[in-house]
């Protein structure tokens, strides 16, 4: 939480720095920053949504198994195992089918979150080399403790947003 608090803080200090060292070709970074926000924000949403689904669907089959429980006797006696366990069974399958879903979109945001830093970097300094601007080991590690600081927060905030 404290870094969520500090965030507005830390981006304006960190994206003045780089402003500095880059100059204007740190748009091109900015550029890929928004886009990285926007697209974790997305699938945060998504995956929100299909937790609601999820546990649905979840529900629907405690429900069933607690019903066939809750009235073993009365199963037994009519013969109606065969029923109750299809019903558990066919609740079961949807329950899994959507959990590969649920899974798919986790996989999306643990590689959004590994890809885009990434990528944000690359682009930040490929614009930079390709305006001709020299490049010395100083300025590229100091570059890449600024992105750092950047980073850290930012792969925090869709978990609160979602």
């Amino acid at each position: 939480m404290p870094a969520i608090a500090t965030l507005p803080f830390t981006l304006t200090l960190c994206f003045s720095f780089l402003f500095k060292y880059l100059g204007w070709t740190f748009f091109a970074g900015i550029a890929v920053f928004v886009l990285s926000l926007l697209v974790n924000i997305s699938i945060s949403r998504c995956n929100a949504r299909n937790q609601k689904k999820y546990m649905k669907l979840t529900d629907a089959r405690i429900k069933v198994t607690t019903e066939s429980l809750n009235n073993i006797k009365m199963i037994k006696l009519y013969s109606w195992i065969n029923i109750f366990k299809g019903m558990i069974k066919e609740k079961r399958t949807k329950e899994l089918k959507f959990q590969f879903i649920r899974m798919s979109y986790i996989m999306l945001t643990l590689g959004s979150l590994t890809f885009f830093p990434l990528f944000l970097q690359i682009a930040s300094f490929t614009a930079f080399i390709g305006t001709k601007h020299p490049m010395d080991l100083a300025l590229a590690y100091t570059i890449i403790t600024i992105f750092n600081l950047v980073q850290s927060p930012i792969r925090m905030l869709p978990m609160f947003i979602g």
